[in-house]
């Protein structure tokens, strides 16, 4: 039963969020497991895209073709594909499990097959429309925003999440999902958080911080799972263990841990 309910939260999550002010204990759990999927599958994806950006950058072949990518979900595996500038593939990176390498690499130069065609048409027609209409998305210097595209109910959902290129900062925030059809054209649309969280990682000392909290306001009652894949991300490179997110509607804390992959919950003490 309780797999059956997570499944209803994880397809209805986006939608209902969140109407009611009180929860019980139960329907908490329920949504942190939903949270925790989501989490995951975007951690996959990004991943793959940093992991297969990296590799292809460091190749001296392929670093001056290079100019996109797509990413997918196949067969339990993530598919990094590179692009060049007429959209040909000209490598491609699958990874399953750790991440720790690609379990295939092919240097192969080809068409892209129709599911590929497909997720980069979707992709490129969301991404036109974020450009051509007003969505409030700030940008900051030194941070650049990173899509993830992901099958969803009768179409796709993107999320925008932040890259840095400053060292010891974590990007919290600025954060959005958009909902879109089939073909691309975005039906409607959520920020997580108002603005960017940009979270240092050493204190003034230079001392590594093992854990860190930021709030979230009435409107996000919970940790998200944008909070979770930027996170673990960056957990790895500074050697974290563990971030919090304060409920401000909920008076909990949401606190993830790296090496269990889990999110606890604890109340406020007075």
């Amino acid at each position: 039963m309780k797999n059956f309910l997570t499944l209803v939260f994880l397809l209805t999550l986006p939608l209902i969020l969140f109407a009611q002010k009180e929860y019980t204990e139960e329907e908490i759990t329920v949504i942190c497991d939903s949270i925790m999927e989501e989490a995951n599958i975007l951690y996959k994806y990004e991943r793959a895209a940093w992991m297969g950006t990296d590799m292809t950058l460091e190749d001296r072949t392929l670093r001056y073709e290079f100019r996109r990518y797509i990413v997918y979900e196949e067969n339990d595996s993530i598919f990094f594909i590179a692009l060049n500038s007429d959209d040909l593939c000209i490598s491609t990176y699958v990874f399953y499990d750790d991440f720790t390498f690609p379990t295939r690499f092919d240097e192969v130069r080809r068409k892209l097959n129709s599911t590929e065609k497909n997720i980069l048409k979707v992709r490129n027609k969301i991404l036109e429309e974020i450009v051509d209409n007003e969505y409030e998305i700030e940008f900051y210097d030194d941070f650049t925003p990173n899509f993830i595209l992901l099958p969803y109910i009768n179409g796709y959902k993107m999320y925008m999440i932040m890259g840095t290129s400053k060292r010891n900062v974590i990007p919290f925030g600025n954060d959005y999902i958009f909902f879109a059809d089939e073909k691309g054209r975005i039906e409607s649309y959520r920020q997580f958080h108002k603005t960017l969280i940009s979270t240092e990682t050493e204190d003034d000392d230079g001392n590594k911080i093992a854990s860190m909290t930021h709030s979230h306001l009435e409107a996000e009652p919970f940790i998200t799972a944008t909070d979770i894949c930027t996170f673990r991300l960056y957990a790895d490179i500074y050697e974290l263990e563990a971030f919090s997110v304060y409920s401000t509607a909920l008076s909990l804390y949401f606190k993830y841990n790296y090496e269990t992959n889990t999110i606890s919950i604890e109340k406020k003490t007075e």
